[in-house]
């Protein structure tokens, strides 16, 4: 179906929920079928009380004889029903069983007047904890009565537990435990069914539960206009689809009007209901008496607190739509409806007439204005004729204006006077050398003086560069300002960096810039170069902006390079095998270093034989040199094995002859004994006094064996046969025993396979048990008798 198809439905089904306005249910199935990673189902038997067994491929209530003992078998089964949720109601449940149709010895069969009862467990269990001795408590409350079976490999199918599952519901149990046990637990009486671990799915317990689903969004509302409606269909959908488009659980309303939803549950199951919503204004949105205002004497004002309210109370206790104000005062109304109650007031003032005032006569500081504001009336009329609400003065005079109002006409005026305009100089912009420092001054007579650094002084000192200000103020609060710039010209003439010259040269000075004139040393004169010998040297230069004339200094060291000289320790060496040694032919930092192999370095390190040569350079001049490194033979050792005649201890010792031996443990002989496994090792000297070490692990010797934990004699030619994977082994013998202790079968091969057999005759499916007994031989030839006992489960 495709979404226009769809959407076309969902319009369809919303118009006749409208039409009927009635809630829309529909009934589902939901089919819960356990598997083995989910499935819990356990079986208990009477004569082993305290063994839990789960995961078997089928379940059993059984009253049977085991050698001649009888013993009763129940099973104990779990449904994980938090799938159901508040919006279903369970109409009909249904429990079936199937048949297993495993192979067994003999074959688990549905035999005898097996009449089931299924009951309701009322304490907790868990697949692994239940045992015959330790049941859950049981209700019989609804419990189910099943006919016993007609055939052998009878299904037991759709019986009716909705009684069972309802009162587990009740109860909050979602799990819904139960009992299968036979009603008259009498030899022979068997009833034997897949369970949840049951290789074909098709096959495993299954629960079959009938529900109707509902949706249901509550009783038609109203609500006030400032208030929102929150809707909601439940959490408990997979989808949802809204008349108004929305595809979420809630939706929010803020307006009046019929709402639908149609839910769909993750089985399927479809629902929807309708609500009406009606919306009723609030009174605050309705009542409004006007802004506050004002009336001339014998004028009235009417008042409308408008229609729509339910009931009216004005301040004196009128309750009409309406209130005339015949004087002035502060006027409320209180309106409600059915969304609540509203106040609004208004003040109604007497308006006497327009009086004006522009002020006091005032003197204005040069250069100031002043903006003259009489006030909110209906019309000005100023002395040069302008008619604007204020008036901007920038000049001297008197000034005049008559306002009007609708209770009649005022007028006013004032005078406006200047004082003298004042005045402050710092001075023109100047220039500063290095170290030179200028006073500034702002003058005498002022009341109070404001500089950009904040200090109040007529005088500021500096020898910065920069721009200064200062805001001079008189007597009678006038201001006045003025700045000068302040450059600094300084002088650093750069010679370079200390340097060093060959014996017997000269070296050409400069300056890095150029100045208006130069003074080398002592000697005087204006030429930009100097040459110059080693020794200290200084130049003194000088230049003039406008007139001023400034100095600076800078020195440099020469010092003297010497021509480089051989090193005087190196001479040829000789050196063992892997030994290194360090050359050093470092005679300054003020030399370059190169070796043959152009290595730039005065430190190279060396292990192989041969010639190495060098080379000292600078730029006077440079020298070379040559070192020979001889090698010396390293011995060789090679630590052998020998085995003394009681074979309890080895002996360790080299072919060749040593100057020197030590062995691990600190012994200095050419030969150690041993009579542990381990790690050792040797080390030798020879004549020449060359050092080398050989080391050897001696290992014990075990037993190892592997043992697998299962095996499937099915005739597939994969895993058919028990047996174990050993070496070293001697005096081997194995017993296999089943769970009621009985041998069913021994070998005193190593090699032995085992196909699941006893007497030619297939054993069971389930765990059996093994005693292995062998012997070994360790490091000092001494027997050790050894045992594994351990389990192995047979599966066909």
């Amino acid at each position: 179906m495709n979404k226009r198809v769809k959407k076309i439905i969902y319009l369809l089904v919303g118009i006749s929920l409208i039409l009927t306005h009635s809630p829309i249910t529909a009934q589902n199935i939901i089919i819960v079928q356990p598997g083995p990673a989910d499935g819990i189902d356990n079986r208990v038997w009477s004569l082993d009380p305290n063994t839990s067994f789960p995961d078997h491929v089928y379940i059993k209530a059984n009253a049977w004889t085991w050698n001649s003992t009888f013993g009763i078998e129940r099973s104990y089964l779990k449904f994980d029903l938090h799938c159901l949720t508040p919006n279903m109601e369970i109409d009909e449940a249904k429990l079936s069983f199937y048949y297993h149709y495993l192979p067994g010895n003999p074959e688990q069969t549905n035999y005898g007047a097996n009449s089931l009862l299924i009951q309701r467990t009322t304490t907790d269990w868990t697949e692994s904890s239940v045992t015959w001795a330790n049941q859950p408590s049981i209700s019989t409350i609804n419990e189910i009565l099943v006919p016993p079976a007609t055939n052998p490999h009878q299904d037991y199918l759709n019986i009716d537990v909705t009684n069972l599952l309802n009162d587990a519901i009740v109860l909050n149990d979602y799990t819904f435990p139960f009992l299968v046990r036979i009603k008259d637990e009498f030899t022979f009486r068997r009833f034997a069914q897949a369970s949840s671990d049951y290789p074909d799915p098709e096959r495993r317990p299954k629960l079959e539960i009938f529900y109707t689903c509902f949706v249901d969004l509550g009783n038609d509302t109203i609500i006030c206009s400032q208030d929102t409606l929150s809707i909601s269909a439940g959490e408990y959908f997979m989808d949802y689809l809204w008349n108004t488009g929305a595809i979420d659980p809630s939706i929010n309303i803020s307006s009046s009007g019929t709402y639908w939803v149609e839910v769909t549950d993750e089985y399927g199951c479809i629902a929807s209901d309708t609500i009406v919503v009606d919306f009723f204004p609030d009174p605050s949105e309705l009542l409004n008496l006007g802004n506050d205002t004002v009336i001339c004497n014998n004028d009235t004002i009417l008042l409308s607190a408008g229609e729509g309210f339910e009931t009216y109370l004005w301040q004196d206790g009128s309750e009409n739509p309406e209130f005339i104000v015949t004087e002035p005062g502060l006027y409320y109304v209180i309106v409600a409806n059915q969304c609540g109650e509203a106040t609004d007031s208004i003040y109604i003032g007497l308006a006497a007439g327009p009086n004006v005032n522009l002020g006091g006569d005032t003197i204005l500081c040069f250069g100031e204005s002043i903006v003259l504001s009489p006030g909110n009336f209906y019309f000005y009329q100023w002395q040069d004729g302008s008619n604007e609400p204020t008036y901007n003065v920038n000049a001297p005079g008197l000034y005049f204006v008559t306002v009007s109002d609708d209770c009649g006409q005022s007028s006013d005026s004032i005078q406006i006077n200047y004082y003298p305009e004042i005045t402050v100089d710092l001075g023109n912009d100047t220039i500063l050398c290095a170290g030179e420092s200028i006073m500034l001054f702002a003058g005498s007579g002022f009341a109070s003086y404001l500089w950009q650094d904040g200090s109040t002084s007529p005088f500021l000192l500096t020898s910065d560069n920069g721009y200064y200000e200062v805001e001079v103020t008189d007597i009678n609060g006038c201001s006045a300002s003025d700045e000068i710039y302040i450059d600094q010209m300084i002088l650093e003439p750069e010679l370079g960096p200390d340097t060093l010259i060959c014996p017997d040269t000269e070296i050409i000075l400069s300056t890095d810039l150029e100045y208006m004139g130069y003074i080398w040393g002592d000697s005087l004169g204006f030429d930009p170069e100097f040459l110059a010998n080693a020794g200290t040297i200084w130049v003194r230069v000088f230049d003039s902006v406008d007139q001023k004339v400034c100095y600076g200094y800078d020195t440099i060291t020469i010092g003297s390079l010497e021509v480089p000289q051989l090193p005087a320790l190196l001479h040829d060496y000789y050196l063992c095998q892997e030994d290194s040694l360090s050359l050093n032919i470092s005679i300054g930092d003020q030399y370059t270093y190169q070796w043959a192999n152009n290595v730039y370095d005065s430190l190279l390190t060396i292990s192989l034989p041969g010639y190495y040569s060098y080379t000292i350079s600078n730029n006077c001049g440079s020298v070379s040199d040559t070192v020979f490194l001889n090698e010396l033979p390293s011995p060789q050792p090679e630590i052998q094995i020998d085995t003394l005649p009681q074979e309890s201890s080895l002996l360790l010792y080299t072919e060749e002859s040593y100057h020197n031996y030590w062995w691990n443990d600190g012994s200095q002989n050419p030969v150690l004994e041993i009579e542990q496994p381990g790690d050792y090792w040797l080390s030798v000297e020879n004549e020449e006094g060359c050092l080398a070490t050989d080391s050897i692990s001696i290992e014990p010797w075990e037993c190892e064996m592997y043992i697998p934990a299962a095996f499937t004699p099915n005739g597939d030619s994969y895993n058919d046969y028990f047996y174990v994977d050993a070496n070293s082994i001697q005096q081997f013998s194995i017993q296999i025993f089943n769970r009621w202790g009985e041998k069913v079968f021994i070998s005193d091969d190593v090699d032995f396979y085992w196909d699941g057999t006893n007497k030619s005759n297939p054993c069971a499916e389930g765990t059996y048990f093994y005693i292995i007994s062998y012997n070994c031989t360790n490091f000092t030839s001494q027997i050790k008798q050894s045992q594994r006992k351990g389990t192995i489960t047979l599966l066909r």
